[in-house]
């Protein structure tokens, strides 16, 4: 059967994509737009992080005007751009779900839950995704701070195509170690359960978000396999290809 991955040109405009939807890939899809805000968030408090590896995901070109006075008029490339990564994570899958919801230290009650997905691109970018049950949109992008000590680029990458390095398996590997759980008996790493929940501070907002219901798509491009009826992360990771069976 053919996936939704195959259609993706026919459906984009400037702003939006349709994309094959990571936990359904080949009955199902989302169009993919940009929240309110989101670009701009992503130029301030990403692409002009000098500690960011954008030229990893973006031509030389475009990340010097991002980072310029008139970054306005690259904003319609980074978003193709982006959509177009986040389309290549959802075909492969490579992608972890959640419900998300945050606590404010001032109220008791927390926020009501919002469906989520962080996507992990080739490059090594992370896309974050919210409300993917009804409206998904990308509210962020950004590499992780805990993996950008690969001493490689993307134009050693590009110089060498048959090198071993995979700019996506180290925040992949750090993101399965989150969110795995340690069993009691025995003591081994698991696949997260139906109960399982991690609380990920968040110090822009003072605020701490609770992260439950996880699910990493697929299992197999996150090196799950099963251990006599559990799913551990004992597996080989797998070449990246933009679509798997």
């Amino acid at each position: 059967m053919q996936t939704m991955i195959g259609k993706l040109e026919e459906v984009m405009t400037e702003n939006e994509l349709r994309v094959a939807d990571p936990r359904n890939r080949k009955l199902d899809s989302w169009i993919l737009k940009f929240a309110l805000g989101a670009t701009e968030h992503i130029i301030e408090k990403h692409v002009k992080n000098d500690d960011e590896p954008w030229g990893n995901a973006l031509e030389p070109g475009l990340v010097q005007t991002l980072k310029g006075n008139k970054w306005a008029a690259g904003i319609d490339d980074l978003k193709q751009r982006l959509l177009k990564l986040a389309a290549q994570a959802c075909g492969r899958p490579m992608a972890l779900t959640f419900q998300e919801y945050q606590r404010d230290p001032y109220r008791v009650r927390s926020q009501a839950c919002v469906a989520c997905c962080l996507l992990v691109c080739r490059c090594g970018l992370l896309v974050a995704l919210r409300k993917i049950d009804s409206d998904p949109r990308i509210h962020t992008a950004f590499f992780r701070r805990d993996t950008l000590s690969v001493a490689t680029s993307r134009a050693n990458a590009t110089a060498h195509p048959n090198s071993t390095c995979e700019f996506w398996k180290r925040p992949a590997i750090r993101i399965r170690e989150c969110y795995t759980i340690m069993e009691q008996n025995p003591c081994k790493i698991a696949y997260p359960t139906a109960n399982s929940v991690r609380e990920v501070p968040d110090e822009e907002n003072g605020r701490t978000t609770w992260r439950d219901h996880i699910e990493f798509y697929s299992k197999h491009t996150w090196a799950f396999i099963d251990d006599r009826g559990v799913f551990r992360p004992l597996g080989q990771w797998p070449d990246w290809r933009e679509q798997t069976s």
